[in-house]
């Protein structure tokens, strides 16, 4: 039989259950509820903190005090507030004061400062701290909460990276930021001022209030003592560099990194001018037969800018080689040529390359060669001549050979004196001259006169133009400058003649003709020796005709007496 409960009993007994029900609940609810606080929550990085503040709340009647400890993490030691000395003990709480001076409310604003009864330390550069707060109330003490800082008062450093004094194109500026561990860069920013009207960029037009672009981390986010940035024409607006720039104008960038703790560093400064333009390469004129060449020169120049050097290609003809400085190379080789006046500084500069400079030019050509020379300017902004300066030549040291017409020994007139000059191809013949000398008195012919002084006259070339490795040549009493006319008398003439070719190689040994012109003409002297001879004839023929004649020889007498 089933025992059965009295329903008052009943009642009782959930009395009872609820009662201590609700004990357990106040009880727990007593622990759960203590007095809270809370920190002002404080830079991870600071550079300056003079006060620590809070608010603390009551759970049973009102705020009776509030504990800050202070530990540094570099020391491990504890702050005192009241002795102003860091001390081991991990029991050093410091009291803090009621913002309205009373403890008397269920919530209370709190503060500890460099003034307060136990004030705050002075914080050590680069020392990372803790702070420790707990609130006390009628019940008690309260939970603990924390915030950390690490101090900081060193500026950090910034380069830029260096950019040339002239560009031809400018997409990125970069640098490098540093800050002194643990201390971190935040970040970067970038002032870029125009130097023609002092405006500033703002990431899409010029304006005239000064304006500071955010750079961006190279990798990633600004987080660590050591940090790349870059400003480029492809990051994100407002901070993006110009795509275009004034061509001729001068640009100064400033930079300037700021740490987590707010530390600003000193301005790092470049400057460039934006160019374009291309220079412009020239060489002076060589000769297309040269017999010497140890230096080619030229001039370069630049529009609103500076040279950086001038290159120089040489190639030969024959198997397209080309000059390295020392030696001949298949691949193509431009060799840098020296300024004259020994640095590429200025917007306008002669060069040279020689045989003397560094590269230099061969000391010996191939006669017969043919070379083709370019030369190139490059300036400061890497603007290159597109259109290099060209030059060629024929290398030629071999003399030309002249030959005169033979010409008889005696003539009784000469209008003409010719021949021929002839040159190893490639090379040309330049003209031929001819030297006439009376041997009478040693005089020359200058074309009008007969002169003292040793006269070469330039003879015509046969075809119109000295112009092919094989002419002929003359000199009659019509060219200029012409033969005698009047010449002759019997009197004797020497006649030499010597080439030249294009390459200035002159014959080494003319021509020669020897020759008598006319009947000579009887001087008194002769007709003196005649007139004697003559004499001494009519004086011989008379003296025969009236010589006296011998008597006939009487006989002898043995003939007589035969008879």
């Amino acid at each position: 039989m089933k025992k059965r409960f009295d329903p008052l009993w009943r009642i009782v007994v959930a009395l009872l259950l609820v009662f201590a029900l609700a004990s357990v609940v106040a009880l727990s609810g007593a622990v759960l509820a203590a007095a809270t606080t809370t920190i002002t929550s404080i830079p991870d990085y600071v550079n300056s903190l003079t006060s620590i503040t809070g608010t603390a709340v009551a759970t049973n009647g009102t705020v009776t005090a509030v504990k800050v400890r202070i530990y540094c993490t570099n020391t491990l030691k504890y702050w005192n507030g009241s002795t102003e000395t860091w001390v081991t003990s991990s029991a050093t709480w410091n009291d803090a004061e009621p913002t309205d001076d009373a403890w008397d409310e269920a919530t209370e604003p709190w503060r500890i400062t460099t003034t307060t009864a136990d004030e705050l330390p002075t914080w050590t550069n680069g020392y990372t701290y803790n702070i420790y707060a707990r609130s006390y109330d009628d019940d008690g003490a309260g939970v603990v909460v924390t915030e950390s800082f690490i101090y900081d008062i060193t500026d950090p450093t910034n380069t830029i990276d260096d950019i040339l004094e002239y560009v031809n194109e400018l997409t990125a500026i970069t640098g490098t930021a540093t800050d002194t561990s643990p201390c971190k860069i935040a970040g970067v920013e970038v002032r870029i001022q125009r130097g023609s009207d002092s405006k500033y960029w703002n990431g899409s037009s010029w304006v005239t209030t000064e304006t500071w672009l955010d750079a961006t981390a190279s990798v990633g986010t600004f987080d660590s003592a050591s940090e790349g940035w870059k400003i480029t024409t492809t990051t994100s607006l407002p901070n993006r560099l110009p795509t275009t720039w004034g061509e001729g104008v001068t640009y100064t960038i400033r930079a300037r990194a700021t740490d987590k703790a707010g530390n600003t560093g000193t301005y790092d400064t470049e400057s460039f001018t934006y160019e374009t333009a291309e220079p412009v390469t020239t060489i002076g004129a060589i000769p297309n037969y040269v017999n010497t060449l140890t230096e080619i020169t030229g001039n370069a120049t630049d529009t609103g800018g500076k040279l950086a050097g001038v290159k120089v290609l040489i190639q030969r003809d024959s198997d397209d080689k080309y000059w390295t400085g020392t030696s001949w190379v298949v691949s193509e080789t431009w060799i840098a040529a020296t300024a004259s006046d020994g640095a590429f500084n200025s917007a306008s500069e002669g060069w040279k390359i020689t045989t003397n400079t560094t590269p230099a030019l061969p000391t010996t050509w191939g006669d017969g060669e043919t070379y083709a020379i370019q030369a190139k300017a490059e300036d400061v902004a890497t603007n290159v001549d597109s259109t290099p300066a060209t030059e060629s030549f024929t290398y030629d040291t071999t003399k030309p050979n002249t030959t005169i017409t033979d010409i008889s020994a005696s003539v009784p007139s000469l209008t003409e004196v010719t021949g021929n000059a002839t040159d190893t191809p490639p090379g040309k013949i330049a003209g031929v001259e001819v030297l006439i000398q009376r041997d009478s008195d040693d005089k020359y012919w200058n074309g009008t006169s007969w002169v003292v002084s040793e006269t070469w006259l330039d003879a015509t070339a046969s075809d119109g133009a000295f112009d092919s490795a094989s002419e002929d040549w003359e000199i009659t009493t019509t060219t200029s400058p012409a033969l005698d006319t009047t010449w002759g008398g019997g009197q004797m003439y020497n006649i030499k003649a010597r080439a030249e070719d294009a390459a200035g190689n002159v014959d080494a040994s003319p021509a020669t003709e020897d020759v008598t012109i006319g009947s000579r003409g009887l001087l008194w002297w002769h007709w003196l020796l005649i007139g004697l001879g003559s004499l001494i004839i009519v004086v011989g023929i008379i003296l025969f005709l009236v010589r006296p004649r011998r008597p006939p020889a009487l006989p002898e007498e043995g003939y007589e007496e035969g008879l």
